[in-house]
């Protein structure tokens, strides 16, 4: 008996030992649990601390690009720099295990909507005179009266549409406030209504000015997130703005100046149309710009005929194609260029290839073949057309180009593009007038397109010429 207490046990008569399968089950249990703990406590011990630090990095980083709290991982999170237009400001948390939260802007119900959101104030000395700077965000919309997504039409370029997206703007000391980041396109019937869908990047770059170098010391710009319809709250995630490192940075993002090519993006190398819209104010015929592949362009009889000399061009991956049924001649892209670069007596040329097609109501298309010599008949092709205007609001004042004549007029270029890799060009010449001259905005769109037809197009340029 006693061996028993202190020695071995007494023999349990009943006792069964654990089969194969038992003892199976009992070692998998255990390295659950046991696995499940680490994860647990580790969360605390290693990955706490880690995101600490981040969150540190993250701060020394927003304060090298001049945005402060721009990611909003704050120990504790907080709306910090932040202020509100036209309504305010709370914290969302996004995720419960890491410490991930957003800047949410509501009650958005005093007009206008384009200066409703939120905005920062940035010491001026944090950007360099005649530097290039990018911009990102990231924003969810989201209706204020039902809570589910909204989701804008990233191809509206004005600001006062029911269904206008955000942009991120810049107002610099006594100028006006300008848009320097737009929302990127993207199929807006592929978003699943959920929290944790929807969310939109938005892109952008600016130059800044040389004419804000005398600035007195602690002056200060506004860096703001507005534009989103009244009604609508605006969330807000992942704010920089960083410089660029040199030229070639600054093609690669898609931006041009007036001495190389005033157009943005004109190639769509970028893999998004940033900074094209479409002209007007929306419509109910669901179009939208797309990237389609385009890696080459081959112009084709004219090269045989001896009427011209490029047979094939390799101009890259990618080209835009206006989508969706057009109900106008003139709802062409668009795309805002630098005025200031427009002096009188410049001249510019303007070349872009395109493609043609026949779309009916259900978005069916074949290729067509258009009347190149004619831009103002029926079945014309694609042009350009610029318009000048200055919206000054007690005196504004507009003109506009017309529909530009092509001046590749030969037959050979008047086809149906009966192969993919079939493109035709568009060349024009533009002198600058005194009365061009005088505006303050300039505007670059396709017109000349009848309804019922849609395009591709690639490879836009315009070069100064004298």
């Amino acid at each position: 008996q006693a061996f028993g207490i202190f020695g071995r046990p007494p023999k349990d008569e009943n006792f069964q030992p654990a089969t194969s399968y038992e003892r199976k089950f009992l070692a998998y249990t255990l390295a659950f649990f046991l696995f499940t703990t680490l994860i647990v406590m580790s969360h605390f011990i290693y990955i706490a601390p880690l995101l600490e630090r981040n969150v540190s990095n993250k701060a020394n980083f927003e304060k090298d690009l001049c945005i402060q709290n721009g990611y909003f991982r704050g120990n504790p999170p907080n709306t910090d720099h932040w202020y509100a237009i036209g309504g305010h400001l709370e914290l969302k948390q996004k995720n419960f295990a890491i410490p991930d939260s957003a800047l949410l802007a509501t009650g958005r119900t005093s007009p206008p909507q384009q200066v409703s959101g939120m905005y920062q104030n940035v010491p001026a000395n944090c950007f360099t005179p005649s530097k290039w700077y990018t911009v990102h965000a990231r924003v969810l919309l989201r209706s204020a009266f039902e809570g589910q997504p909204f989701y804008c039409d990233p191809t509206i370029l004005w600001g006062n549409n029911v269904k206008s997206c955000p942009t991120v703007n810049i107002k610099m000391l006594n100028g006006p406030a300008q848009e320097i980041a737009w929302t990127m396109g993207r199929n807006l019937d592929e978003h699943i209504a959920r929290e944790d869908e929807g969310w939109m990047n938005l892109e952008g770059a600016f130059q800044y000015p040389t004419s804000n170098e005398m600035k007195g010391e602690g002056a200060v710009d506004v860096i703001s997130v507005t534009r989103a319809p009244l009604g609508v709250d605006i969330l807000l995630d992942y704010v920089y703005i960083e410089p660029m490192q040199d030229a070639q940075s600054v093609e690669s993002f898609g931006m041009r100046t007036c001495e190389t090519n005033l157009i943005a993006n004109g190639d769509a190398e970028t893999g998004d149309h940033r900074f094209w819209f479409i002209r007007g104010t929306g419509s109910d015929t669901n179009e939208s710009i797309q990237i389609s592949p385009s890696r080459f362009k081959q112009y084709g009889f004219g090269y045989y005929l001896g009427l011209s000399t490029t047979m094939e061009e390799d101009t890259g991956a990618y080209a835009f194609k206006h989508v969706g049924y057009r109900n106008e001649r003139w709802r062409g892209m668009i795309q805002k260029i630098d005025a200031s670069c427009l002096k009188v007596g410049s001249v510019w040329t303007i070349t872009a290839s395109f493609r043609y097609f026949a779309t009916d109501w259900n978005g069916n298309e074949s290729p067509a073949s258009c009347n190149l010599d004619n831009h103002l008949a029926d079945n014309s092709c694609p042009v350009f057309d610029i318009e000048f205007i200055s919206p000054k609001v007690n005196d504004p004042s507009y003109m506009s180009t017309g529909p530009m004549k092509n001046e590749v007029t030969d037959d050979y270029s008047v086809r149906t593009p009966t192969r993919l890799d079939e493109w035709n060009e568009i060349v024009h010449t533009l002198t600058i007038t005194g009365e061009m001259a005088k505006h303050t905005e300039a505007y670059i769109f396709v017109n000349a397109v009848d309804a019922g037809y849609n395009y591709e197009l690639d490879d836009v340029v315009m070069k100064h010429k004298s």
